[in-house]
């Protein structure tokens, strides 16, 4: 191998340094004042770089050491990728995006105080600093080491030039640079690992021939004899997401309130974390048909499989040089991100609560953004010191231990408020309390105290202790609320739920049960409407494939059936594409024919299929695709009923008709297969889960639509109306005019009056009837309507003007605008003008105003509509926002007016109040637009 010049080493990583400083630097150039830039990056950073910097914070040194597991386990350790791919998944899908609700919240000690008070915030801030101190040690180990292995460079000369970098741009940037830079490490190591894994599958002959070459040892799953205990400890370590909760991964939660961004941040992240551990894994493999020393007396160190397996792998020391580079800046990336939340969670998890406790004034923004600073510069400078004097081999390998067991008592309780359970003090209490008493029954148990430091099935224990505490929780909770007490949480809005468990619950739901067959073509016909689907295009195309699998010219019984199956398919799709000529008696069962089709078609023939021919692959990708469309195509409770019951029917029908399944479909391959279509069917629970998400999200906009049409509809036929018994009375009061012509006028001229009121009054009905089913209406105005809308940044004054100018011909004299100072805001453009409209002509017709103030107060962020009316009574002041509510004694309001206005300011990123005085002198109504 040749070697490298040592001034070309040291090139390079000056190089490397320098970029990420400047990096940092261009991030931070602006002077952070406000403690949310510097803590949160403002909230406002790029996706790519969310992604980028969530990678960079998970992974660390260890994972590549990790690696060298493969020699003990062999390639049985994807386990471990494919359950972090599902624990990103998660996150991202139930527990990262409700993290917007907080908007307080800048570190996990925040949320536990939000949910059990100060002590646990405190408690909260302890733990975090202990485990932030062991991952910076355990990084600083790891760059030393493969620095001393690969570039000849002292362990202390590491630690002084790696950490005098880190600590300069996490203490003067904050989150912006600890972000950016991130980006920089993890462009690095990605490139470094597509260019190391080409070259390793080159020598090998592929995926393929790694896996040809591999030992049963090494490449068996199913067949290993520690399969079952690794994937339990795999799951429980991935399914319950204890590393989420560290101080960086929950600020990187926390560094957006768009829920999209969050997703997204997840999803992307999953798939570059599977993609880097999969290559580190498949580069062991490479290691290992190849004869590569393990280096077995230390297989868990950054010098074990991998870094020998890129020393075989290159004639020349450049690869090693970039292996080491990228070793680099996964140690870089996870030290700044931990020495940035060590200086926040410092300040804001035990510094400001010590002195709230002891009496002591609050500091602002100015001073938290201070002392943070100084908390990363004093914590980085000493673990430099510290560093520099053992020569990086300073380890809290115990202390992470501790953590890792005890982790759950802050961990559960939280993941539980997040996800809606209504929280209280003691039952976290009584959470800690069932945690170690079924801690120390375990030891009992097992004999010894310390079986946690040994790692012999430690997943399963630590899950044993936590469900026994869990269930603990659960107990004290009911207690303490009589009930099962639940939170929803809205962009503007909390509200509670209670549910009490009765024999008369009980009963309802058995009786819900029983008549769900009876109930089965009005659900149908309601999925429909909320999951809108183009039944045509479906029917046209599994017939169309049914048709080309006919054409397959085998022969025999078997393949008879199959055809049969697929007969019977393409006669279900006619039916779907002949719906315009069903009778009417047939027609309110067309969604349950829908549904029906769907589960025949997709997870029932497709299980059929791979049932009889699992051994081709193709059967068994036709199989994930049918589950996949399905997916597509409906919600996930509608997925979940008819992918259980297709698979469920086709797997009963194959072993009565056909016989018991072949002994090798639970073997080898085949296995593997039925895994990664379990997996698939998880995933894609969880997408359409997703998927139905959002069309709540489109059924609010229906609300929204069907507020303004109505109350619009309602105006302009009362208008009718009005006109009609207005002429209606002016020829009641006229005699009959003389001359014949004169007859035939007048009477013309009654005829179309009457006609027009008995319209209007016809047409009143109907949209009082209407209003009562307007949602199933919206389903297709929603996304032709405000489905396209897009909420812009615009000027409060501009949008309040143009509202006025829309009812100037009604009270241009009584409305008065001030605005000492505009403010921008985002919102809807073409819809929130109205709505301020709406606002003004119901303080002028139905509060009968005379003067309207309109204040604008951009340091406050608010909206005053203020009018001296008659008021409001105080009983009816706080329903006056419900949808369909009306104190009016006359049926044909609507009561979507203020309804209207408050979804629409809601949709736009504010709230609307309303305070009134009624029954006095002076009484008067003001309307309060928040934005803050």
């Amino acid at each position: 191998m040749h070697s490298i010049e040592p001034s070309v080493i040291f090139a390079t990583i000056a190089l490397f340094l320098i970029a990420n400083l400047a990096v940092g630097y261009w991030a931070s150039h602006k002077k952070v004042e406000s403690f949310d830039d510097y803590a949160l990056a403002g909230r406002n950073l790029p996706t790519g770089v969310l992604v980028m910097t969530l990678v960079g914070t998970f992974l660390s040194t260890g994972h590549y050491a990790a690696a060298g597991w493969i020699a003990k386990m062999g390639m049985l350790h994807f386990l471990q990728v494919f359950m972090i791919v599902f624990s990103f998944l998660l996150i991202g899908t139930f527990i990262a995006p409700n993290l917007v609700y907080f908007r307080e919240a800048r570190t996990t000690g925040d949320l536990m105080n939000t949910f059990f008070g100060s002590l646990a915030q405190i408690a909260t801030g302890l733990i975090g600093m202990a485990f932030s101190v062991g991952m910076l040690s355990g990084q600083l180990k790891g760059v030393a080491h493969i620095s001393k292995e690969v570039w000849g460079i002292s362990s202390e000369g590491t630690v002084l030039i790696v950490g005098f970098t880190v600590v300069v741009y996490s203490t003067l940037g904050g989150m912006k640079a600890v972000s950016y830079t991130d980006v920089v490490q993890m462009v690095t190591v990605l490139f470094g690992s597509i260019w190391i894994f080409s070259i390793g599958m080159g020598k090998v002959g592929g995926i393929q021939g790694l896996f040809k070459k591999l030992g049963p040892s090494h490449a068996s799953f199913f067949k290993h004899p520690k399969f079952l205990s690794y994937l339990g400890t795999m799951c429980v370590s991935f399914v319950v997401p204890m590393f989420a909760f560290c101080p960086p991964i929950v600020q990187r939660m926390l560094v957006t309130d768009d829920k999209k961004k969050v997703r997204y941040m997840w999803y992307l992240g999953a798939f570059l974390i599977a993609l880097i551990l999969g290559i580190n894994l498949l580069i062991s493999g490479v290691g290992l048909v190849s004869g590569v020393d393990v280096d077995a007396k230390d297989v868990d160190s950054v010098t074990n499989l991998l870094l020998n397996t890129v020393r075989y792998l290159s004639s020349t020391q450049w690869m090693l040089n970039l292996f080491a580079l990228m070793v680099l800046a996964v140690g870089i990336s996870t030290i700044d991100s931990f020495l940035h939340a060590i200086g926040i969670l410092m300040v804001q998890d035990l510094i400001l609560p010590i002195r709230s406790f002891l009496g002591m004034s609050a500091w602002d923004d100015k001073k938290k953004t201070y002392w943070a600073k100084v908390s990363i510069a004093i914590m980085g400078s000493c673990m430099l010191i510290i560093g520099y004097v053992t020569g990086a081999s300073i380890q809290f390998i115990v202390m992470m231990n501790v953590i890792r067991l005890f982790a759950p008592i802050m961990v559960l309780p939280l993941i539980l408020g997040i996800l809606g359970v209504k929280t209280d003090t003691v039952s976290w209490l009584g959470f800690i309390v069932g945690y170690l008493i079924s801690f120390f029954a375990l030891s009992w148990y097992i004999g010894t105290i310390y079986w946690w430091s040994q790692g012999v099935a430690f997943g399963y224990y630590q899950a044993y202790i936590s469900l026994s505490a869990t269930l603990m929780y659960w107990l004290v909770h009911l207690f303490q609320n009589k009930g099962i007490a639940t939170v929803r949480r809205g962009d503007l809005t909390v509200s509670e739920r209670l549910w009490i468990p009765s024999w008369q619950g009980v009963k309802v739901w058995i009786k819900g049960l029983v008549t769900v067959p009876l109930r089965l073509p009005m659900m149908a016909s309601r999925k429909m409407v909320t999951s809108p689907v183009q039944s045509l295009n479906f029917s046209m195309f599994m017939a169309g494939w049914y048709v080309v699998s006919l054409m397959n010219g085998e022969k025999g019984e078997t393949i008879f059936w199959m055809n049969v199956m697929r007969g019977i398919g393409i006669t279900l799709c006619v039916g779907l594409m002949l719906e315009g000529s069903w009778l009417r008696v047939l027609k309110p069962y067309f969604s349950l024919y829908w549904f029906l089709t769907l589960g025949y078609c997709l997870p029932f023939s497709g299980s059929i299929i791979f049932l009889h021919a699992h051994e081709k692959s193709l059967n068994a990708g036709l199989w994930a695709a049918s589950l996949a469309l399905l997916a597509l195509l409906v919600d996930s409770e509608t997925f979940f009923v008819l992918t259980i019951l297709g698979v469920g029917t086709a797997f009963i029908g194959r072993c009565l008709f056909w016989g018991a399944l072949p002994r090798e479909i639970w073997q080898n391959e085949s296995l593997i297969t039925l895994l990664v279509i379990c997996v698939l069917f998880l995933g894609l629970l969880i997408f359409s889960r997703r998927k139905e998400s959002y069309a709540e999200k489109r059924l609010e906009c229906n609300r929204i639509a069907s507020g303004m049409l109505a109350h619009d509809l309602r105006t302009t036929v009362h208008m009718l109306c009005g006109a009609g018994m207005a002429l209606k009375n002016a020829f009641k009061e006229k005699k009959v005019t003389k001359g014949v012509q004169g007859k035939e006028n007048y009477y013309l001229s009654r005829d179309y009056a009457e006609f027009l009121q008995a319209f209007a009054q016809e047409m009143v009905k109907e949209a009082s009837f209407a209003r009562k089913d307007i949602n199933n209406f919206l389903d297709f105005v929603k996304g032709q309507i405000l489905g396209h809308f897009e909420r812009k940044e615009i000027s409060m004054c501009t949008a309040i003007e143009e509202g006025i100018e829309r009812v100037s011909n009604q009270i241009s004299k009584k409305v008065r605008l001030t605005c000492p100072q505009d403010f921008k805001a985002k919102t809807l453009p073409g819809v929130f003008p109205n709505a301020i409209s709406n606002l003004l002509k119901n303080a002028s017709m139905h509060g009968k105003a005379t003067i309207i103030d309109i204040n604008i107060d951009a340091k406050k962020r608010t909206v005053t509509v203020h009018d001296n009316g008659k008021g409001i009574p105080p009983d009816i002041l706080p329903s006056i926002f419900d949808l369909h509510y009306t104190s009016a004694t006359n049926k044909n309001h609507s009561g979507t007016g203020l309804a209207f206005i408050k979804m629409v300011i809601q949709i736009s990123g504010g709230d609307v109040y309303c305070h009134s005085t009624y029954g006095k002198k002076e009484s008067s109504t003001s309307f309060i637009i928040d934005f803050s």
